[in-house]
């Protein structure tokens, strides 16, 4: 039977995986919904919006809030803990920095990436089919715009772009 502290451990670890695939299927099921979305925009007929149901509109309304806020604080735009435990050294210190490195800033970045991509098509499927977009699109290239706001003026606050 393994010690106490590598079964918390392993928890840990399952934790993290578990938060991150969650994540992830998060950020596919919303490019998804949004793309079908975009897609039902532009094949609409001349100042007809899609017919969206509203399970549909529902789901790509909670994931564009949900992904955002999240994403608005990995960008810095809402204030973060910054209290820090003590910091491991050595080999240790390097492994703990490249799996933090290749497992989550890269599946946040990738998710942040995926998001801007998914805002700026709503932002331009919205403004050249004004009379045909749904309400939700509507509502996310808005969000997204406000986003956008918010991150600039972030960069005032902190002296500049770091």
């Amino acid at each position: 039977m393994p010690p106490a502290s590598n079964n918390a451990s392993l928890d840990t670890d399952a934790t993290v995986v578990v938060r991150l695939a969650t994540v992830m299927c998060a950020e596919l099921a919303f490019v998804a919904l949004f793309a079908w979305i975009m897609w039902q925009t532009w094949a609409a007929s001349n100042g007809q919006p899609p017919s969206i149901s509203g399970v549909r509109e529902g789901a790509a309304g909670s994931l564009a809030v949900l992904l955002g806020a999240g994403y608005a604080s990995v960008l810095g735009i809402q204030p973060q803990d910054s209290a820090k435990s003590a910091t491991p050294t050595g080999f240790v210190a390097l492994s703990k920095s490249v799996k933090d490195f290749l497992v989550n800033r890269l599946i946040l970045f990738l998710g942040v990436f995926l998001y801007l991509l998914v805002g700026v098509a709503s932002c331009v499927t919205y403004a050249l089919n004004e009379g045909e977009a749904p309400a939700i699109l509507k509502a996310v290239a808005v969000g997204f715009g406000g986003y956008v706001v918010a991150f600039i003026g972030s960069a005032y606050q902190r002296g500049g772009v770091e």
